[in-house]
């Protein structure tokens, strides 16, 4: 395979390849030009049949010289990501070379790539990891593993900081034994419950078909708590006053909102900017000295003890000790 080269997006790909017979160029009997685009989907982009008939000016492959094939005018880089493109050639100049052009993500296209539950932006982390003395020209390993970290980050504190789906949206909540008791919904993270003039509220209680609505629930007859929340802390409850229907099991509980945290908080942004870190700036030279278990203790090693048992870690603990505290506590 070929160097890799970088490229930006709108870029157009010219991958050019030579065929020699006894090091001398030989035209083939025929080249296939294939390419795989970033999302794994492979093409035929040409197929020449007599590529010795070919010139400088034709399209969309052109002939150099004798043996020298050049994509012309190219293959339009739309989109970031690793793309594979192949010449294979048969007759006396039979051989095949490969191309792999790394095409750089831009804030310009697509959010650079990032997903759209990431905790940081591309700009995070690369201002990050400048601070931290670290090369930043490998912009699609960065991308990469802020998605997997913010991922792994959300499982662990089993939060939703930033929203599953288009909001607004509405979700079905079960009636529970806490709801029948006390009239309170645990709604996981809510922003805001959706009001408008057509529907004076966002809440509604369901019967036990699942389907039939019992009662809408003005504004005025529920309240939300935490009562007094930080500029970034979402809604986690909703509390039933007197005079609402009563809930009762079977029941559901529907409510219409904009779901997930109204910003993420700048601690989660610092233990996933130091998990990404932690990820991307190692040097390994031998996996049982670098990646191996290390038991020295400390924020600099993999393992840590709970309770007599060895846990290998995937985040940093300092990372891991802000998503535990924001995951709700466990109930024996």
């Amino acid at each position: 395979m070929a160097r890799i080269t970088h490229a930006d997006i709108g870029d157009r790909l010219t991958p050019q390849a030579t065929f020699t017979v006894a090091g001398v160029g030989t035209d083939p009997t025929q080249i296939v030009v294939k390419q795989q685009t970033p999302a794994g989907v492979e093409s035929t982009v040409t197929t020449a049949s007599s590529p010795g008939t070919l010139t400088t000016a034709s399209t969309p492959l052109a002939r150099m010289s004798a043996g020298v094939f050049k994509l012309s005018p190219g293959i339009a880089a739309n989109a970031a990501g690793h793309w594979l493109l192949r010449f294979e050639a048969t007759g006396t100049a039979e051989s095949a070379e490969d191309f792999q052009y790394d095409v750089d993500p831009s804030e310009f296209y697509d959010d650079a790539g990032v997903s759209a539950q990431a905790l940081v932006s591309l700009t995070d982390a690369k201002d990050w990891l400048q601070v931290q003395n670290v090369d930043t020209s490998g912009d699609l390993e960065i991308v990469r593993t802020i998605n997997d970290v913010s991922q792994r980050f959300t499982e662990r504190a089993q939060r939703e900081f930033k929203v599953n789906g288009t909001n607004p949206q509405a979700r079905l909540f079960d009636v529970d034994a806490t709801a029948i008791q006390y009239g309170v919904i645990a709604v996981g993270d809510l922003t805001a419950v959706t009001t408008s003039t057509t529907s004076p509220t966002g809440v509604r209680i369901i019967g036990t078909d699942w389907a039939t609505q019992l009662s809408q629930v003005p504004a005025a007859s529920f309240f939300t708590f935490p009562v007094n929340r930080a500029a970034w802390e979402p809604i986690r409850r909703i509390a039933f006053g007197t005079g609402v229907l009563p809930i009762q099991a079977g029941y559901r509980v529907e409510v219409t909102g904009t779901f997930g945290f109204p910003s993420v908080p700048g601690d989660v942004r610092d233990a996933v900017l130091d998990a990404v870190v932690a990820k991307l700036d190692r040097k390994v030279e031998h996996y049982s000295q670098d990646l191996g278990a290390s038991t020295g203790g400390g924020e600099g090693t993999n393992v840590v003890v709970f309770a007599g048992r060895t846990q290998y870690l995937s985040m940093p603990p300092s990372s891991i000790e802000v998503a535990r505290r924001y995951a709700d506590p466990a109930v024996a």
